[in-house]
């Protein structure tokens, strides 16, 4: 696997993430980024669930981050912005029970080919306690009818 040199920075993402309305609304950024991966946090309180005594939390929100956490990994791997749409989005092993703390998205390019792009995310909390792994699928040419 070729790896190519990083054009990006944690600046150029968090910029690109504060265009994303729903960005903003899910409370995730940029934590790190290297040649191979894009770290993203989110900030789970507010999506404690008030009702729940074991610190169960919605993850409904997980969606969007994890696609985003992709979807950045592949633009930090191709060095630019490019657009593309999620052509696929599996979630495995989502665990309900975590701590109030933030949670991680590690997402890094596996594939990167002319009209797609491959990616693999690890959801985890501090510790490495992990939480899901996810994979998406994008497309970089919209299907013609």
């Amino acid at each position: 696997m070729k790896i190519l040199k990083k054009k990006l920075d944690v600046k150029n993402l968090n910029q690109f993430l504060a265009a994303i309305p729903y960005a903003k609304y899910i409370d995730i950024s940029v934590d790190s980024i290297s040649l191979t991966d894009v770290i993203l946090i989110a900030n789970i309180n507010k999506w404690n669930l008030e009702s729940s005594i074991d610190n169960d939390i919605n993850n409904s929100f997980m969606y969007g981050a994890i696609d985003t956490a992709a979807y950045l990994a592949i633009l930090n791997r191709v060095g630019k912005f490019k657009s593309a749409v999620t052509l696929s989005l599996k979630i495995n092993h989502l665990s309900k029970k975590n701590s109030r703390e933030g949670i991680y998205f590690k997402a890094q390019c596996v594939e990167l080919k002319k009209q797609y792009a491959y990616s693999f995310v690890k959801v985890f909390q501090s510790g490495e306690k992990i939480i899901a792994n996810a994979n998406a699928i994008f497309l970089f040419n919209h299907l013609s009818k």
